[in-house]
């Protein structure tokens, strides 16, 4: 007897272990290893591109670890790689961290709420990395777009960051003050340009040299893959080094209000329609004037090349004329509020007597293909572009024809040299040695601002950051498509101790992509508080399950 229970007992086990699900820890009581939440692929910012991100990452995968994930982290060391393996498919990650620094377009929210979470712009090129979807949210940040009363739009701007903090395509960490610093010793006069430093346009054709030297040494972080203005591909870094040999219309000044540049003037007709008046005089680098033909055919090149990141600016303009030589006139499809800090103040005009026809002339598909072509680079801006070398540096001169010069007269500078590094500790180096002026790219960490405020040739300022730092979450596949896990990860970012042992004590915790730094635009119910307990209490009402070991497991299908 006891022989053929051994037998009927083996049977029996042979038999369950052949049912679908069946495992053989469940017979102690462990869930089914097919449960087991798989580990979460984290693309972050690497120390060479971000050493607060990564600290702040590394605290974000002890926590998540604690919750029983298992997390493997993988760095980056320049936006580029990170949109490359983030933004693409086949989109394999399920936690995504990176930095969007304090550009002068990003004051208004149309900038980040729209081209961040809007769904047009899961397609590729685009910014939702997240792949969120949800026509609640398009709703209501196209209407805003199209607000002009400022309370209404402000509730709108609200409303959406509610939404976001309902829906958690992703979370936001703690922002720390921009420190910058330069060499007061060789020059004067420069212009903190909030979230910018020194290194301005604003700034240098108000600079002056403290010596006979005129030449400007920049310190860079990064060095560029394309300057060609209709490129694909450019990173926000590379468009925003171009504005200093390509005029815009219109330029945000050190009070973050919009002020006249290539526009000496713009009169709202009606909401719908704008008609800016021209610098006259304006000149091209190869001397020809600039003209509202050119204003004309710049913005219908960018719409017509599809240049992805200009795409939300571009949307709201129906058509633009040339009315004469100075008059341009703008045709919106619907009241675009947004548009002297978005469009105007990001598209660099083009001379249509070198880009019309440029493709045939040079054998390419698109126009954003044509690499070093001298001609590329001319533009009208109050300096010009005279070298290019990769991962070397990048010279400008000074534009003499150039109004603003005429209205900043004195020793201004001559040339600007942008010198590139490969760290950020060598980028610090040469500013506390002399080898560089000022710096640009990725802001300066908390140690390395620390440091410059003990070298007697550096002025250090410091200034609200209006930026965002985001992880996003991909939602295009399990598990992140689950609401109940990612609000269990919006637990548990500590803001207090990335303030504290990160930053310096110097920031703010953030709650939305909207700075606080941004008062009008930021909504203050939109908080969320570091709580492991909570954490654990929202995955288990949600069906998720620990083995003995403590790692997690997702919910039995029912």
């Amino acid at each position: 007897m006891r022989a053929a229970a051994k037998v009927t007992a083996a049977w029996l086990l042979a038999c369950l272990v052949l049912l679908p699900g069946f495992a053989l820890t469940g017979l102690a009581g462990e869930p089914d290893p097919a449960r087991r939440v798989p580990p979460l692929r984290f693309n972050v910012p690497s120390p060479k591109w971000s050493p607060d991100l990564f600290d702040m990452a590394n605290i974000l995968r002890r926590q998540w670890e604690e919750l029983g994930l298992e997390v493997k982290v993988e760095g980056f060391p320049m936006f580029t790689q990170w949109i490359a393996r983030t933004g693409a498919a086949p989109h394999n990650w399920e936690a995504a961290m990176s930095t969007f620094l304090p550009r002068e377009d990003r004051i208004d929210p149309d900038a980040l709420l729209y081209s961040l979470f809007h769904s047009t712009y899961t397609r590729p090129g685009g910014r939702n990395v997240a792949g969120y979807q949800s026509e609640r949210y398009d709703r209501v940040i196209e209407a805003q777009q199209r607000e002009t009363d400022l309370k209404k739009r402000q509730a709108l701007v609200h409303q959406a960051q509610e939404i976001l903090a309902q829906e958690l395509p992703a979370i936001t960490l703690p922002l720390g003050q921009v420190g910058t610093y330069y060499n007061h010793t060789r020059w004067k006069d420069l212009i903190d340009m909030p979230g910018r430093g020194q290194f301005n346009m604003w700034s240098l054709v108000n600079a002056k040299a403290l010596t006979r030297d005129r030449t400007l040494r920049v310190g860079h972080r990064v060095s560029f893959a394309s300057l060609n203005p209709l490129t694909t591909l450019a990173p926000l870094d590379a468009q925003d080094m171009m504005r200093f040999w390509f005029d815009t219309l219109v330029r945000v000044g050190p009070d973050l209000e919009p002020k006249p540049w290539a526009a000496e003037s713009w009169t709202m007709d009606n909401p719908t329609t704008i008609t800016v008046k021209l610098r006259p005089g304006m000149k091209w680098h190869d001397g020809k004037p600039v003209t509202a033909r050119d204003v004309k055919f710049t913005y219908e090149a960018f719409r017509d090349w599809k240049i992805v990141l200009y795409s939300a600016y571009l949307r709201p303009i129906k058509s633009v004329e040339a009315v004469d030589d100075l008059t341009v006139r703008f045709h919106l499809n619907s009241p675009y509020p947004a548009i002297f800090v978005t469009s105007f103040q990001t598209i660099n005009l083009l001379p249509q007597h070198i880009w019309a026809g440029i493709t045939e002339r040079h054998k390419v598909k698109h126009p954003g293909d044509i690499a070093d072509a001298p001609e590329i680079f001319i533009g009208s801006a109050p300096l010009k572009l005279v070298r290019w070398r990769r991962n070397e540096d990048l010279i400008l001169e000074k534009f003499d024809d150039h109004w603003a010069w005429k209205a900043n007269p004195g020793p201004t500078l001559q040339r600007v040299v942008n010198i590139f590094y490969e760290t950020m500790e060598a980028r610090h180096t040469a500013l506390k040695t002399g080898a560089a002026d000022v710096h640009w790219g990725s802001w300066p960490t908390t140690t390395h601002v620390e440091d410059a405020s003990t070298v007697r040739h550096l002025t250090v300022s410091m200034a609200p950051n209006y930026g965002a730092a985001v992880v996003f979450f991909n939602l295009r596949r399990a598990p992140m498509n689950d609401l109940a896990l990612r609000r269990a990860l919006g637990s548990t970012v500590d803001q207090d101790t990335m303030l504290k042992a990160i930053l310096g004590g110097k920031g703010t915790k953030a709650f939305s992509p909207m700075s606080p730094a941004l008062k009008t635009w930021s909504n203050p119910k939109v908080t969320r508080q570091f709580d492991m307990a909570k954490a654990r209490q929202i995955l288990k009402e949600a069906g998720y399950e620990w083995d003995s070991q403590g790692k997690l497991y997702s919910p039995a299908r029912r």
